[in-house]
C-alpha cells in the first residue's frame, strides 16, 4: 500500500512539473507551538515536528523543479522575549543545524546549498559556528538553495542595504547615477524575488518578512499549522500558483515597462540638471561593487558582534485556505518555524 501511495505522489508531482513551476518559494512556517499545545506535547516537540515537515516539503519542491526556498526561522523581534525562552530557541537552532550536518539529508542527498540571511552578530557564538559549518559544507551544491532567515527582519535588511549603498557612495565606489532598484536589490541578503510566498496557521500578514523581494510575488495564506502541512497541501499550493501564473507574469511585465520608462526619463533629465548634493556623486571607481557589498556586510557584522539589540488575491478557495482571518498570535510568529 505504501508503495502504491508513493507511486501516486510521484505521479502527481510529475504532472505538476509539466506546468509553470515557481523557481523560488518563501515560507512563513507558523504554528509549531500551537500544534504542540493542541497535541498536548512540549513546545520543543512541536518545533521538531515542524523540522520534519520542512524536510518533506523541500524534497517535494525539488522533485518538481523548484530552485530556491527561503524560510523565516527566527525574527529579530523574538529577542524581546524572556532570556530563558530566547536561550532555549537558540539551543534548538543549534540542534537543528547539527542534525542537518549529522544526517546529511539536505547537504548530501538533496544537494541543497544552505545560506544564512540576517544579523548573525546577535546569535551566540556556538550557534553561529554550527551555522557556518552548514554553509561551508554545502557551498558546492548546485541543485537548489535554502535561504535560512535567522535574526532577520525585512526592515533591518533594507536598512543595512541602504547603509551599504551610502557607504559605497561616500567612498567613491558608486556615483549617484549608479543607484537604482537593481543596485539596491544587490545590497539585500536575498536577491532573487520569490515567485510564491506561503504562510501557514491562518494568519494574514507578512510579519516583516522579505518585504523588499515580495512586491510582485503571489501570496497564499493557509489555515493549517505548519507541522500539519502535508503533501496534499503542497499540491494545492502549486496548483494555486499555476492558476494565477498568467496574471503574475502580466503584472511583472507591466511593472518592468514602468521601470524602463522611468529610467529613460531619469537618464534624459539628468543631463540637464546640476550636480547632485551627495558628496560622492561626482566620483566613481572601477572596484567591483559586489566585492564592496561583501566587505561592508562583514564590517557591519563585526562592528555589532557584542552589541545587545532590544529591539489575497482572489481565486477558488480550498478548505485549508484563509481569506477572512487576521487574528494575531504573537506567541507563534516567526520563531524557529522549521
Amino acid at each position: 500500500m505504501n508503495g502504491l501511495l508513493s507511486f501516486c505522489k510521484r505521479a502527481f508531482l510529475h504532472m505538476l512539473g509539466l506546468g509553470p513551476v515557481p523557481r523560488h518559494i518563501a515560507f512563513i512556517m507558523d504554528g509549531n507551538r500551537r500544534f504542540a499545545k493542541t497535541h498536548d506535547m512540549q513546545q520543543i516537540s512541536g518545533h521538531r515536528k515542524g523540522f520534519d515537515t520542512l524536510k518533506d516539503i523541500l524534497e517535494q519542491a525539488l522533485e518538481i523543479g523548484v530552485q530556491e526556498v527561503s524560510i523565516y526561522a527566527f525574527s529579530i523581534e523574538n529577542f524581546k522575549r524572556s532570556k530563558d525562552e530566547v536561550d532555549a530557541l537558540m539551543e534548538l537552532a543549534d540542534e537543528k543545524f547539527t542534525r542537518i550536518l549529522a544526517e546529511g539529508e539536505l547537504v548530501d542527498r538533496l544537494g541543497i546549498r544552505v545560506t544564512m540571511a540576517g544579523d548573525l552578530s546577535l546569535v551566540p557564538d556556538h550557534v553561529r559556528r554550527t551555522m557556518a559549518r552548514a554553509v561551508h559544507l554545502s557551498r558546492h551544491n548546485t541543485r537548489a538553495i535554502l535561504n535560512v532567515c535567522f535574526a532577520y527582519t525585512a526592515q533591518d535588511e533594507i536598512l543595512r542595504g541602504m547603509h551599504v549603498a551610502d557607504t559605497a557612495m561616500r567612498e567613491g565606489v558608486l556615483s549617484c547615477e549608479d543607484v537604482d532598484e537593481d543596485m539596491l536589490n544587490r545590497c539585500m541578503y536575498i536577491t532573487n524575488q520569490p515567485d510564491l510566498l506561503v504562510r501557514t496557521s491562518g494568519e494574514i500578514r507578512l510579519s516583516d518578512f522579505m518585504l523588499w523581494q515580495c512586491t510582485l510575488s503571489c501570496l497564499l495564506f493557509l489555515d493549517v499549522l505548519w507541522p500539519d502541512f502535508s503533501f496534499w497541501h503542497f499540491i494545492y499550493v502549486i496548483l494555486y500558483y499555476q492558476y494565477h501564473h498568467a496574471d503574475i507574469q502580466r503584472k511583472r511585465e507591466e511593472y518592468k515597462n514602468i521601470i524602463l520608462q522611468d529610467t529613460h526619463h531619469t537618464a534624459t533629465t539628468t543631463t540637464t540638471t546640476s550636480s547632485p548634493a551627495h558628496p560622492s556623486c561626482s566620483s566613481s571607481s572601477s572596484e567591483p561593487f559586489s566585492s564592496h557589498i561583501t566587505e561592508q556586510r562583514e564590517d557591519d557584522q563585526n562592528s555589532t558582534r557584542h552589541q545587545h539589540r532590544q529591539t489575497q488575491s482572489t481565486s477558488p478557495q480550498s478548505p485549508s485556505s484563509s481569506s477572512h482571518r487576521a487574528h494575531h498570535h504573537d506567541d507563534d510568529d516567526a520563531t524557529i518555524q522549521a
